[in-house]
């Protein structure tokens, strides 16, 4: 069920701990994203948050190091869309139930520059294919109106 409660900026990645040295960060391809809230930044921009499922290169126990979100800036054509790219993981010293290349990041935040009502498409990169697509349609109040 969706939330309409405010959002928290918040990162966690499921099973995972304290993040090792830089030397184990992976870069990972988006294999699914789950649409767990909508909401209104600070500026008046929708915030989303996804569930965020991927594929490292390596198995091993992960924790997220960071991502980046290109989106289009207020009045262009694109300014309702975000692409989400970059996700990286770095190996974990805390014991994970198991070793695999498969990452799941519970709450994965993206803003855009323009308030709702709207159309909104979140796009999840993905390593060799097009990018993975989620389209929104939120009511001025943030209630999902369709996806």
């Amino acid at each position: 069920m969706l939330s309409r409660l405010a959002l928290l900026p918040l990162v966690a990645l499921a099973g995972c701990g304290v993040l090792t040295d830089s030397s184990s960060v992976q870069r990972v391809s988006a294999e699914g994203a789950e649409l767990l809230a909508v909401g209104i930044g600070e500026r008046g921009q929708l915030r989303a948050a996804f569930r965020y499922t991927g594929v490292a290169p390596e198995a091993g126990c992960y924790a997220l190091s960071g991502y980046t979100v290109s989106t289009g800036t207020p009045g262009s054509a694109v300014r309702n869309e975000a692409l989400v790219k970059d996700v990286l993981v770095r190996g974990s010293d805390d014991p994970c139930p198991t070793r695999s290349a498969r990452v799941m990041i519970d709450s994965l935040d993206v803003a855009l520059p323009s308030p709702p009502p709207g159309t909104y498409r979140f796009l999840f990169e993905r390593r060799g294919e097009d990018p993975l697509s989620v389209t929104v349609r939120v009511a001025a109040d943030t209630t999902v109106v369709g996806t």
